[in-house]
């Protein structure tokens, strides 16, 4: 159970990361320093959902 709870507030913490930055202005370097940050999943996996989100963040650009 603590393990989730930690795990749930990493999401969170990075969740938050996400919705203070500025569209034209996102810190690649401090997401990734986020989702790194999560524990319980390797390196790769967290590599793979870092890119999902700078890929999602590029699409989002190029639709608005």
């Amino acid at each position: 159970m603590m393990m989730l709870k930690s795990f749930l507030k990493k999401v969170g913490d990075v969740a938050f990361a996400i919705q203070n930055l500025s569209k034209n202005q996102l810190d690649i370097n401090k997401l990734y320093a986020e989702v790194m940050k999560i524990e319980s999943f390797d390196e790769i996996t967290l590599d793979d959902a870092f890119n999902y989100l700078i890929q999602n963040e590029m699409l989002e650009k190029h639709l608005w």
